[in-house]
């Protein structure tokens, strides 16, 4: 038997330090290796993830990928149960978007109608708002033109990158709905474009989930005060299928949308949406928007038979719709914004040669709200119309070339004539009113 010679225990030592050196080698490249593969996945996510965000829409927060903008000149064309962007005039086919899967299991109240929370403490409700809703029973005299009046509001104080939607639409269905057609004012961002003013264009949804499809024309900035007239025409009938049009009366046409065979759209709304707010001043200053000069007409040349129903969805800071009336033509819807109270101010002040007039100047305690200059040349009564009846105002009384004793809430200040004031802070206009001045000249 041959004997096997040991190693000496240094060569032992040796070969061992050198196995264990390269395998940590080894194990520290394929650890390179691995983080470097796992930095090159995480880019790769987040550009996929990038690319696919979700952005504000008149739908609600949908996919970048799904939501497109029309070119002017483009229509949109449902064929064989695809929906395809062709060319106006050559009717060639521009894009392909592909199946319509209207019966995904999504459904209206799952997408723009949810009322949700903002994700901003205190955050106020997001969503469909508040509307007026008709819905057209007979099918057999279809909607020929849906036309509504309003004025563009006032700009909200805050800039949250809220978002704000007024509009008149047409839809389908409103439990399993696929198409939606809109002229639709906004304030703050969407895909459309936008940012801290007013501006507006036409809308159009089309498909449900993962297969929908939504667009928008050319954005068309509009300044506080203008008035807005949103207008969707049936243009033709083909059998189960129809065709619309949604403009802005004396809008650019790029702004336009036009969509050709489709269901037919029974279903005409007022609404107001919101998505991002966070306070009462992301809203509009207006404490209502008239919706105006309705008119529904049905193929027949007739004026609809509308029944105006209102669903007040979110409530935070008074939001509601009322049906002034059902006509058509000359119909009104108001959305409510905000609630707004009327105090009664009283001044009593005596027949004086010498006191021209006194001027209470109303400014509220929370900045952002407007103010108001009430001039009193007699005893009398005028309104103030407030925002909000839980806050306080600042009161300045000013009396003209006559010196005075001026008493508000048992508060009595004094006046030394020219155009000198007496000034109340922190007064609370609650209650039914009015509230009292009194004016004493000396």
């Amino acid at each position: 038997m041959k004997k096997i010679k040991k190693l000496p225990l240094l060569i032992v030592c040796i070969a061992t330090a050198i196995v264990s050196i390269t395998g940590c080698q080894k194990s520290g490249i394929n650890s390179l290796m691995q983080t470097k593969t796992t930095r090159a996945d995480i880019q790769n996510k987040s550009l996929l993830m990038q690319k696919d965000s979700l952005v504000s829409t008149p739908f609600g927060y949908k996919k970048k990928s799904q939501v497109h903008f029309l070119p002017s000149g483009h229509e949109l064309t449902e064929s064989n149960g695809r929906l395809l962007e062709k060319d106006s005039k050559t009717k060639q086919t521009i894009n392909d978007f592909g199946v319509i899967n209207a019966n995904s299991g999504a459904t209206i109240t799952n997408n723009n109608l949810a009322v949700t929370k903002s994700a901003v403490v205190p955050g106020l409700g997001t969503g469909w708002i508040t509307d007026a809703v008709w819905n057209n029973t007979n099918t057999a005299n279809p909607i020929s033109k849906f036309i509504t009046t309003w004025v563009v509001p006032d700009a909200p104080v805050n800039n949250d990158n809220q978002t704000i939607y007024i509009f008149n639409g047409m839809q389908d269905g409103v439990s399993a709905t696929s198409h939606i057609l809109q002229p639709v004012l906004q304030w703050g961002p969407s895909n459309a474009g936008g940012g801290n003013y007013w501006a507006a264009t036409n809308w159009y949804g089309s498909g449900q989930g993962s297969t929908a499809n939504y667009f928008y024309g050319t954005l068309v900035t509009v300044s506080a005060g203008t008035s807005l007239q949103g207008v969707m025409t049936m243009t033709a009938q083909n059998g189960s299928l129809y065709s619309y049009n949604s403009s802005f009366s004396g809008f650019p046409a790029n702004s336009s949308m036009t969509v050709n065979n489709v269901p037919q759209l029974t279903y005409a709304f007022e609404t107001l949406e919101a998505y991002g707010v966070q306070y009462s001043l992301d809203y509009p200053m207006t404490y209502e928007v008239p919706m105006t000069n309705i008119q529904i007409l049905l193929n027949s040349g007739v004026n609809a038979p509308i029944q105006w129903t209102a669903e007040n969805r979110v409530t935070d800071i008074g939001q509601h719709t009322v049906i002034v009336n059902n006509n058509s033509p000359n119909g009104e819807v108001d959305i409510y914004i905000r609630n707004h109270y009327v105090m009664p101010i009283t001044v009593t002040m005596p027949s004086s040669a010498s006191l021209h007039a006194v001027v209470v100047g109303i400014t509220p305690a929370y900045s952002g709200f407007p103010g108001a200059n009430l001039t009193f040349t007699s005893t009398s009564t005028q309104n103030y119309t407030t925002y909000n009846s839980t806050d306080t105002y600042n009161i300045q009384v000013t009396t003209v070339t006559q010196r005075c004793h001026v008493t508000l809430n048992g508060q009595t200040q004094d006046t030394q004539g020219g155009h000198t004031y007496a000034s109340f802070n922190n007064i609370s206009l609650s209650g039914s009113g009015p509230l009292q001045i009194s004016v004493t000249p000396f």
